[in-house]
């Protein structure tokens, strides 16, 4: 006699033996290429019938039941939803880029707190009236080595508080104002390869923004410091907009 399944039952079908053939599910075992929600009842003669690969797994063996009166959470599934992807937590990517810092992220963000400057979306900012600095440290695409990348706002062109480092009217990197030997030096710093402890690498940063970044932070306060002998050699090694180039020349 043919054996089929109702939702009535009180309990999930259960395995069973046939004499002679082998065992097969009493009602419905749902496997992952069947659509969910397709509770169609089949007859022990056409499971029998079915070709060795088409055969129910054995007893011991996971299965997967679906009934429409079953709760998820007792089949162990979170929806009804094979296909969908599980849910990511939204913090994660920020838990996984804090677990990656480094002791060049600790010792540029130690220094730019210690000059005062405010964070923001992952750049340093010091502003006077007329001049905004930018310290931004960039990742290299090329491996685990980093570049400072320093940028001059002037608001007389246009007032922004957080000025996008890229933006900036003069835009230039820490390492083209140093001497070949200190260049050099700094490169090997900021990349992570290079066989260095974390504690003299940091002592060794700190030293190069303090001898090269500080003094800049301290003048470069008003657009006419660009004009003088220190500032004209940071600006010779920059790029300047077009805009700031006017305004420079506005103020020979």
């Amino acid at each position: 006699m043919a054996l089929s399944w109702s939702p009535l039952l009180a309990h999930p079908p259960r395995e069973t033996q046939v004499p002679g053939q082998t065992s097969f599910a009493i009602g419905r075992a749902a496997s992952m290429s069947e659509p969910l929600g397709s509770h169609t009842s089949q007859s022990n003669t056409a499971s029998c019938e079915k070709s060795s690969s088409d055969l129910p797994l054995p007893l011991n063996a996971p299965r997967t039941v679906l009934h429409p009166h079953w709760p998820t959470e007792r089949i162990g599934l979170q929806n009804r939803n094979l296909g969908q992807a599980p849910a990511v937590d939204a913090a994660e990517p920020k838990a996984t880029a804090m677990r990656h810092r480094n002791a060049i992220h600790e010792t540029v963000d130690s220094y730019c707190t210690s000059r005062e400057m405010v964070k923001k979306s992952g750049s340093w900012f010091s502003r006077s009236e007329s001049v905004t600095t930018v310290v931004n440290l960039q990742k290299s695409q090329h491996g685990p080595s980093y570049y400072i990348n320093v940028g001059f706002w002037f608001q007389e062109i246009d007032e922004q508080q957080f000025p996008p480092p890229n933006k900036c009217h003069i835009v230039s990197r820490l390492s083209s104002w140093l001497p070949i030997s200190e260049e050099r030096e700094l490169v090997d710093l900021l990349n992570l390869e290079t066989p260095i402890h974390d504690d003299p690498r940091a002592e060794a940063l700190t030293g190069l923004l303090d001898r090269h970044l500080s003094p800049v932070l301290a003048e470069a306060r008003t657009a006419d410091w660009f004009l003088s002998p220190d500032g004209e050699a940071i600006r010779s090694r920059s790029g300047v907009k077009a805009a700031a180039q006017q305004l420079l020349a506005g103020q020979t």
